[in-house]
């Protein structure tokens, strides 16, 4: 008998390929459910420090992520001469990730009161003149830090956040992380429709601002570009995106300086965006749009991805233990995995569930219009 495709019976073997059994599936959706209750619920500072706990017990634990962590900060030359180092480093990842998901499943009852407190932020000036210029604003970011809590600090400081993100698995669980996150004026946007790339453009020709995710590839397209020497796989689409726009370019760079301490550097990466001729001259590109074409195009996608990673690289370097994007698939290891046995296989598995959380696998795409929200500008300090 031939069984019909939207049967029970077929949907269950589409979740056996990608899942047996779809256990791992339910078993997060309960659990993120669970902790999402129960995180608000507790003292901040108790909750801060059972995730610290968390975070230790895990890197004990998960020995799979644990190795892939170590190779990958190992890419980084301050970590590569110093064993000692890469092993705090490397267990620093592990805490650092465990406090992301605090600031996740407790972002709803974050206030913007906690928002302004705790943080140094340097270069800000120049970001706020080039938000002044009308001509919208791209970031680019890392998962390094309390990268989500920055967003939500942006909320605060008078930018709405509208979020494409990728499209999580199974649909239930898409829905329950886009609840979870749709707060302090943000909202998430599906990052594999098109309908979302015409709303960031039409966004920055309006004076808003985007913000991208840059330090290893998610979803998309994306090519081998040097990082830390060596040709890992990042995205292109967020540079693409910049090219067809003539706004201004920043990196922004988040970092914890204690459990409610946070710093973080706002690094101009197009200059000559900011110049009083950039909108006629357009880098040039087009007088009506300002925006370079064709091998102009190329062109300034290779000049912003030359200055920016080796800021970025030099950000990790300084907190290489708050770069949770080591936890996942940067460099090409296939020459470095030796032949696994069942076990590892299973334990790898297992580990999956981590590593395919929101917290450490969505790209950050921003937009929104500045609004008056509690505070103003007046909460940030600049750091000299």
């Amino acid at each position: 008998m031939t069984e019909r495709p939207d049967a029970p019976s077929a949907r269950l073997d589409v979740n056996d390929r990608n899942d047996p059994g779809g256990l791992n599936d339910r078993a997060r959706y309960w659990a993120f459910r669970l902790l999402a209750a129960l995180a608000p619920l507790a003292p901040l500072w108790l909750a801060q420090r059972i995730a610290v706990a968390a975070g230790a017990l895990l890197w004990l634990c998960a020995g799979g992520l644990r190795r892939r962590a170590e190779r990958n900060l190992g890419r980084i030359p301050p970590l590569a001469a110093d064993p000692a180092r890469l092993r705090a480093a490397t267990r620093g990842v592990f805490i650092n990730l465990a406090l992301n998901y605090l600031d996740f499943f407790r972002g709803r009852v974050v206030t913007y009161e906690e928002l302004a407190r705790g943080w140094q932020i340097t270069g800000w000036e120049l970001f706020e003149q080039a938000m002044r210029a009308g001509r919208g604003v791209i970031i680019l970011g890392a998962h390094l830090g309390p990268f989500e809590y920055a967003a939500w600090k942006l909320g605060e400081l008078g930018y709405p956040l509208l979020t494409p993100a990728e499209r999580l698995r199974p649909e239930r669980f898409n829905q329950l992380v886009a609840r979870l996150r749709n707060h302090h004026h943000a909202r998430l946007l599906p990052g594999d429709d098109r309908e979302t790339l015409r709303e960031l453009l039409g966004a920055l020709r309006n004076g808003q601002l985007a913000m991208f995710a840059i330090d290893r590839w998610v979803m998309g397209p994306s090519d081998a570009w040097p990082l830390f020497g060596q040709p890992a796989r990042l995205p292109t689409a967020p540079f693409a995106l910049a090219a067809r726009s003539e706004a201004p370019v920043f990196l922004l760079v988040p970092w914890r300086r204690g459990l409610n301490r946070y710093g973080g550097s706002v690094e101009l990466i197009t200059p000559e965006r900011l110049r009083p001729e950039a909108s006629a001259d357009g880098e040039g590109g087009s007088e009506s749009t300002g925006a370079p074409r064709g091998r102009d195009r190329e062109a300034a996608i290779a000049r912003m991805r030359q200055r920016l990673y080796p800021a970025l690289e030099r950000a990790i370097s300084e907190h290489p233990e708050q770069w949770v994007s080591a936890l996942s698939p940067i460099w090409d290891e296939r020459d470095a995995q030796p032949r696994r046995s069942r076990a590892a296989a299973t334990e790898e598995a297992t580990e999956q569930t981590m590593e395919q959380a929101p917290m450490a696998t969505t790209p950050a795409i921003v937009s929104g219009a500045r609004s008056a929200l509690p505070g103003g500008n007046a909460r940030v300090q600049i750091a000299q």
